[in-house]
């Protein structure tokens, strides 16, 4: 396969990248994306040709690394995945995960010898529906504003939700911690769920919703989500959106119920061998 010359940026080049990085709302802000260039510049690649991508661990256990974003001509997708290929192995990693896009744009990465790994839908909710929306907490469920102390408890929550490949370990929801809202909900003191949001440029997004499946159908998924729905539009949210498994009919139920819309079509991720 042909290269596509990529090679890591160098600290100037990130002012060029950044504008694509900052609408495909990767990072934070700039000060985030910075320091994850300064932790390993092998992670944010450049051509000559202007292509450019941007790398991560996908998660601490795993051996796969994750292509959090890329830019070049659909044509140039295969040589590309090739070469982020090759970084991957050069780095210990086994796999190399591909960014979400949509299903009818997988056939460049099949190309370049990846598959279907997930497959997500996409939901919206406008400002409007979602100002109408309320859920009532039960009386004995606690929800607060995350600390660093809580990461411990968020975790093992998560373990508790989500398969190995989503969950996202205590590194990465500390860092979430320190940058997003998170929020926790507590029964006597005990972690039961919690939410993770975020709104850039009057887009809010909902980035994770977790209870414990003994807690389930009680309505604390709904507090939770309305919550977080709530926070965003106070700050500023024009709409807000979210991704869900294709195959988690619980969550789309739930997301439909409060009047989330899915959107057409489908995402996916698809995997490859380094």
């Amino acid at each position: 396969m042909a290269s596509a010359g990529l090679r890591a940026a160098d600290r100037a080049e990130l002012d060029v990248i950044w504008p694509a990085v900052r609408a495909a709302h990767l990072f934070v802000d700039k000060a985030s994306f910075e320091r994850h260039y300064a932790q390993a510049p092998w992670r944010v690649r450049i051509s000559s040709a202007g292509a450019a991508a941007v790398l991560e661990r996908w998660r601490d256990d795993m051996d796969v690394l994750s292509i959090r974003g890329m830019w070049c001509s659909e044509k140039m997708i295969p040589a590309l995945v090739g070469d982020l290929a090759g970084v991957a192995q050069a780095q210990g990693f086994s796999r190399i995960l591909s960014p979400l896009i949509p299903a009818d744009c997988r056939g460049s990465y099949e190309r370049a010898g990846m598959s279907i790994a997930e497959s997500l839908v996409s939901l919206r909710i406008d400002r409007t529906l979602g100002a109408s929306m309320h859920a009532q907490l039960p009386g004995t469920v606690r929800v607060r504003r995350c600390t660093q102390s809580d990461v411990p408890d968020l975790d093992a929550v998560d373990c508790a939700c989500f398969a190995p490949f989503w969950a996202y370990g205590a590194q990465r929801i500390s860092s979430y911690v320190e940058a997003e809202r998170v929020v926790i909900a507590e029964i006597g003191g005990r972690a039961i769920g919690y939410t993770l949001c975020t709104v850039e440029r009057g887009s809010g997004t909902l980035g994770r919703l977790a209870v414990l499946p003994e807690k389930r159908r009680q309505g604390i998924g709904a507090c939770l989500v309305a919550d977080a729905v709530s926070a965003m539009l106070a700050t500023g949210a024009a709409a807000i959106s979210l991704c869900t498994q294709q195959d988690n009919h619980a969550a789309r139920n739930l997301y439909r119920g409060m009047g989330f819309r899915e959107l057409p079509g489908k995402l996916v991720l698809l995997i490859g061998e380094a």
